[in-house]
């Protein structure tokens, strides 16, 4: 390991806690994605109840973009950080 590895943000092989919490939530967040797909689809079929599908859409969107740049943030080799 170089000096500059950690300067720069490089992880060290045994400093893997960040990304492991990162992968966790991103998991945790998948986990709600699906819960909230089945909520609705099982509200609309089921309990014939009108939900503003546009605007549930848009927060399931945001979910999914915020755990694929997770996921692209995982692959690069700088160290997760807490505020991340």
């Amino acid at each position: 390991m170089s000096v500059l590895e950690p300067a720069l943000g490089l992880a060290r092989p045994d400093d893997d806690t960040g990304r492991k919490n990162m992968l966790q939530l991103i998991q945790l967040r998948w986990i709600a994605v699906v819960g909230q797909v089945v909520t609705i689809v099982a509200t609309r079929a089921i309990l014939h109840i009108t939900l503003p599908i546009p605007a549930m859409a848009v927060v399931l969107g945001f979910l999914i973009v915020l755990n694929v740049g997770g996921h692209w943030r995982l692959r690069s080799r700088r160290r997760v950080r807490n505020s991340e």
